[in-house]
């Protein structure tokens, strides 16, 4: 259990990194309006993020590393 946090829900690189970058901004762009709505709809085809607040690959980082120390399937 004293190393379930090093490398845990690091699978998916994200755009190549090695080590997940932390996500400080607080816009995702688009290309199409249709994207942005997908987004805000949480349409799982469309693009998971649109504003940091409400999400970014950092914070779904944790929020699965702290559902695994708890023994729970999700922390959101």
């Amino acid at each position: 259990m004293d190393t379930i946090l090093g490398h845990f829900a690091e699978e998916e690189k994200v755009k190549g990194a090695v080590v997940p970058p932390i996500f400080q901004n607080s816009l995702f762009l688009f290309d199409r309006a249709e994207e942005l709505f997908d987004a805000l709809s949480h349409n799982p085809e469309g693009p998971p993020y649109s504003y940091s607040r409400l999400g970014n690959p950092t914070v779904q980082i944790v929020e699965r590393k702290l559902a695994e120390l708890e023994g729970l399937d999700a922390a959101s």
